[in-house]
């Protein structure tokens, strides 16, 4: 991982908090014009969350005209997302965004029948279409300690990791979720506030 930023105190500070990625207090334009063609080939991920809209714009333009896959750009004002052409894939989070996911996942959490605080964290995509979110697991949350290969899940509902302990599971069909996990479950078109709401009936 590379992380660029001009600033000399933050790049300091992010190079002491980051030992395994590669830090370079420089513009990221300018950072991109060094890079070689084989660099781009070999770039997962660009991601844009400087403080300026424009910047973060053409910036990740650039990337995604680079052929980079998977571009994600800070916009805080939706108005200048009339810039992007519509065949783009850049994925844009705001502010607003990040903040009415919060206050979402708390009137999830709320909505709990066991009023447990079920809900840990909640993310939304494609204008809330794809949602990704982080649940806390008790012994009163159905389906425990049963393989996933023979549970039946709703369509178009992932299991994205099992957290338990300090160990982070990619689950296969042998793994099974327990009593302290925390679940990160993806969804398109669901309302999922609990680990029940991804089973199918």
């Amino acid at each position: 991982m590379t992380v660029v930023d001009p600033r000399p105190h933050v790049a300091e500070r992010l190079a002491r908090e980051c030992p395994g990625a590669a830090v370079m207090q420089d513009d990221v334009m300018r950072y991109f014009d060094s890079m070689l063609e084989t660099d781009f080939a070999h770039t997962d991920a660009f991601i844009a969350i400087t403080s300026n809209d424009e910047y973060n714009l053409v910036a990740s333009m650039y990337a995604e005209s680079q052929g980079i896959s998977k571009v994600v750009t800070r916009i805080n004002a939706k108005s200048r997302l009339k810039v992007l052409p519509k065949t783009s894939k850049i994925c844009t989070i705001s502010r607003n965004d990040v903040a009415a996911d919060r206050i979402f996942a708390y009137s999830r959490s709320l909505m709990n029948a066991s009023g447990d605080d079920k809900v840990e964290s909640l993310y939304r995509l494609m204008d809330g279409k794809i949602e990704f979110i982080e649940l806390n697991i008790d012994d009163k949350d159905k389906n425990l300690n049963i393989p996933l290969k023979n549970l039946k899940l709703k369509r178009n509902v992932l299991v994205a990791f099992i957290i338990r302990d300090t160990q982070t599971i990619i689950p296969r069909g042998d793994d099974e979720i327990h009593d302290g996990d925390t679940v990160l479950i993806g969804s398109i078109n669901h309302h999922i506030a609990e680990l029940k709401d991804i089973f199918a009936d």
